[in-house]
C-alpha cells in the first residue's frame, strides 16, 4: 500500500535520539507492516481457510486428546480447558464447551473400526498440516517437512501436546486455588503478589502455548526470542480480543434476535477467524522479527527470471560445495541470505530444487544445506542442468513443441559436453 510505504520510508529516514522514542518509531514500523499484511487480505484468507479446519478436525482433536488424557488419569481438566476458550462467547460457552465434551464422551471409538480411526487421525493430522502450511507461507518458506518427518512431528504433537497443556493449565490455576494460597491471600505484600500473578497466568500460558507453536511448527529455524516476542504480542492481543468480545457478544441482542438460537454458532465462528488471525499475525510478526529486512518488502517477490535462478541455484551450490571440500560448518538458508542479499524466498527456492535433483542434501534441526554426493562425480555441465528446473506440464500440448524441445536438448547437450570439469575441480583454489 503506498501510504504505508510513505510512512516506512519517513520511519527509516527519522533518527531519533531518544531511545524511548526508537523504540516507538521500531514498534510502529512492526505495526505498520502488519496492517500492510491484514490490508492485503492473505492472511485473512488463511484465518478462514482454518476455521473450516476447525470445525472439521475439533472433535477428532478433542477424541484424541481425551482418550490419551483418559489414559493418564487426568482428562477432566479438558472441559475446563475448553470453556476459557469459549469464555468470549459469555453465558452460552461454559454450555457449548459441556455438549462438546459429552459428544466426545459418547463417541465410541471401538465401534469405528480401524477405518474410522484413521480417518479419526487423519483428520486431525490434516488440521496440524494446514497449521503448518499457513505458518510456512507467512514464513515465506516454499516447502513443507517430508513425509517421514511430518509423521513423526505431527504424531509427537497430537500426543505431547494435549499432556502439556493439561499440565500448564493446572500448574496455573491449582496453587492459586488451594488453602495455602487463600491464607497467604490476607497477608501482605504475599496478597498483592498472588493477585498480580492470577491475573497474569493468562497471558503467560497463552503465551507459553504460542511460543512453542512459533519455534516448533514452521519448518524452519525459528529463533525463541523471534518466537517468543510474536507470542507476547498475540497472547496479549488474544486476551484482549477475549475481553473485548465478550463486551460485544453481551450486547448483540440484535443477532439473538434474527439468528435464534443459531447465533451462539455464528458467534463462535466469529471468534475462530478472530482467534486464528491473531495467532497467524503473532506468527508473522515473530518473521519479521526474525528478519527485520523483510519489513519493508510489500507481499512475495515475483520469482526470479530463468537466468536469476540459475545463477542463484549455482551460487548456493557453489557455496555449500566449497564449505564442504573446506571443512567448514554447512550453511543454513538464513547464513546464505544474510551473506548474499539474496531474497530468502529465491535461495528457497532454488535450495528445494537442489534437493529434489540430489546435488545438495538437509542436516540437521536447521536444514543445513550440503553436497549429497561428492563434488568430484558432479560435472559443471551436469549440475547447470539440474538448475533448470522440470518441463513445465503444458510444455509439449502446444504448436512447435518438438522443435523447442530438440533445441532446447540440442543446446543443453552441447552445453554438458563443454563443461566436463567437475565442481570439486571448479572450486580449488586457482
Amino acid at each position: 500500500m503506498p501510504i504505508i510505504d510513505r510512512l516506512q520510508d519517513r520511519l527509516a529516514a527519522w533518527r531519533p535520539q531518544s531511545l524511548r522514542v526508537q523504540r516507538f518509531a521500531t514498534a510502529a514500523n512492526y505495526a505498520l507492516a502488519l496492517t500492510r499484511d491484514i490490508a492485503q487480505g492473505d492472511v485473512s484468507l488463511r484465518a478462514m481457510s482454518l476455521v473450516y479446519t476447525s470445525l472439521l478436525a475439533l472433535v477428532p482433536l478433542l477424541a484424541l486428546a481425551f482418550s490419551l488424557l483418559k489414559a493418564l488419569g487426568i482428562h477432566n481438566s479438558l472441559e475446563p480447558m475448553l470453556e476459557t476458550f469459549l469464555a468470549p462467547l459469555g453465558v452460552q460457552g461454559p454450555v457449548l464447551a459441556h455438549n462438546i465434551i459429552g459428544f466426545v464422551n459418547n463417541m465410541r471409538v471401538g465401534v469405528l473400526g480401524s477405518v474410522g480411526v484413521l480417518m479419526l487421525i487423519y483428520t486431525a493430522i490434516s488440521m496440524i498440516q494446514k497449521i503448518e502450511e499457513s505458518f510456512n507461507l507467512l514464513w515465506r518458506i516454499p516447502r513443507a517437512r517430508g513425509i517421514k518427518q511430518r509423521f513423526g512431528d505431527y504424531l509427537a504433537i497430537l500426543i505431547v501436546g494435549p499432556v502439556l497443556m493439561v499440565s500448564a493449565f493446572g500448574l496455573g490455576s491449582s496453587p492459586l486455588g488451594s488453602h495455602v494460597a487463600a491464607h497467604l491471600h490476607a497477608i501482605q505484600p504475599f496478597g498483592a503478589l498472588i493477585f498480580a500473578v492470577s491475573r497474569l497466568t493468562p497471558y503467560l500460558l497463552t503465551t507459553g502455548g504460542f511460543t512453542f507453536l512459533y519455534a516448533y511448527i514452521p519448518n524452519t529455524e525459528v529463533k525463541i526470542r523471534a518466537a517468543a516476542v510474536g507470542a507476547a504480542v498475540a497472547g496479549i492481543a488474544w486476551q484482549l480480543a477475549g475481553l473485548i468480545f465478550a463486551v460485544f457478544v453481551s450486547h448483540a441482542s440484535n443477532y439473538n434476535a434474527v439468528y435464534s438460537s443459531f447465533a451462539i454458532l455464528i458467534f463462535m465462528l466469529i471468534w475462530l477467524h478472530v482467534s486464528w488471525m491473531i495467532l497467524l499475525l503473532g506468527c508473522r510478526l515473530a518473521f519479521y522479527v526474525q528478519y527485520p529486512r523483510e519489513l519493508r518488502k510489500a507481499g512475495t517477490p515475483p520469482p526470479p527470471g530463468s537466468r536469476e535462478a540459475e545463477w542463484i541455484a549455482l551460487l548456493i551450490a557453489a557455496e555449500a560445495g566449497s564449505r564442504f571440500i573446506q571443512a567448514q560448518p554447512a550453511p543454513t538458508r538464513e547464513e546464505l541470505h544474510a551473506a548474499l542479499g539474496i531474497p530468502l524466498e529465491y535461495i528457497e527456492r532454488a535450495a528445494s530444487e537442489l534437493i529434489a535433483d540430489g546435488v545438495l542434501a538437509e542436516s540437521g534441526v536447521d536444514r543445513r544445506l550440503l553436497p549429497a554426493r561428492d563434488p568430484a562425480t558432479l560435472t559443471l555441465g551436469d549440475l547447470w542442468l539440474r538448475t533448470r528446473g522440470e518441463w513445465p506440464s503444458w510444455a509439449r500440448s502446444t504448436v512447435f513443441a518438438e522443435r523447442i524441445e530438440k533445441l532446447i536438448l540440442d543446446v543443453e547437450a552441447r552445453a554438458r559436453g563443454g563443461a566436463d570439469e567437475t565442481l570439486r575441480d571448479w572450486l580449488a583454489p586457482k
